[in-house]
């Protein structure tokens, strides 16, 4: 006697084979897509996606709520400075200016509204999910947009607005990703990353100073191990690096402080430090 397969047996398993079939021709697209050896379309496309998806997902952790006390302190600083004021010189802060200056050209351009505010905060959250994209591109290919996706969720959405340290820490992700991107590399281009990686660098610390020189060390830690095999290239390339920094040294004390260091008020360093709070010199 012969057994044959019940009806919906034998279509129960056909149903299956080809959910399998859909579900083997699915994963293999996905791995193909997320491989180091994925088309140039494709990519774009997937890293659009990954920035875009790093733009919104902080504006929308922005709009949880406004904490007015720490909120307030970039969007004050900037608010200031885009009327024309001069940190140290007109109003007391106990950091660097960096953040407020960032975003004054913000204000001065979007007008200063709590939207221009945490569009800001998304535009250097996607900054610095590019610079993670682009640094795991090159050090570990195929595993970048998972990095960039971690990165717009950890980084920036945690406050959603741009607290101080955050933008620091912006300007430390570029310098770190000029410094990879150029790693293997003697060409000018490739020094002048280095010098622009330089001049991040400092801007991170003229933001918050602990932020940048508690950094530093992995920036100019990576010039240890540059791939090249004379001293020569070596030493060039830590000059180009230096010679960012001391530029950026440079025009943050005679170029955009305005002469602050040569024009302090005595009266609102002696108001501040008595914990009486911000002072205007121009009051006096």
């Amino acid at each position: 006697m012969v057994c044959r397969e019940p009806v919906a047996g034998k279509a129960v398993r056909l149903n299956l084979d080809g959910l399998k079939s859909i579900t083997n021709r699915v994963r293999g697209g996905l791995e193909f897509a997320l491989s180091a050896e994925r088309p140039l379309w494709i990519d774009v496309i997937l890293t659009g996606i990954v920035l875009g998806f790093a733009f919104v997902y902080n504006w929308l952790a922005a709009n949880r709520g406004i904490y007015f006390y720490d909120y307030s302190i970039v969007f004050d600083g900037a608010w200031k400075i885009a009327q024309g004021q001069t940190p140290y010189k007109d109003f007391a802060r106990s950091h660097a200016p960096g953040a407020y200056y960032l975003l004054a050209g913000a204000f001065r351009l979007f007008g200063a509204t709590y939207i221009t505010y945490i569009g800001f905060a998304s535009a250097l959250n996607l900054i610095g999910v590019f610079c993670a994209i682009r640094i795991g591109r090159k050090l570990g290919p195929g595993t970048e947009l998972l990095i960039g996706l971690l990165t717009a969720v950890w980084y920036m959405p945690i406050l959603g607005f741009p607290q101080i340290e955050y933008v620091a820490f912006c300007m430390n992700f570029v310098s770190l990703w000029l410094v990879v991107e150029a790693f293997d590399t003697e060409s000018r281009w490739g020094q002048l990353m280095r010098a622009t990686a330089g001049f991040c660098l400092f801007a991170a610390i003229m933001t918050k100073q602990n932020a940048g020189v508690l950094f530093a060390p992995v920036v100019f830690g990576c010039m240890v191990m540059l791939p090249f095999g004379k001293l020569k290239p070596r030493i060039y390339a830590t000059v180009a690096l230096g010679i960012g920094f001391v530029c950026a040294l440079g025009y943050s004390f005679f170029g955009y402080m305005g002469g602050v260091t040569w024009n302090c008020s005595s009266t609102m360093y002696w108001k501040y430090q008595r914990g009486l709070g911000e002072t205007d010199c121009r009051a006096h």
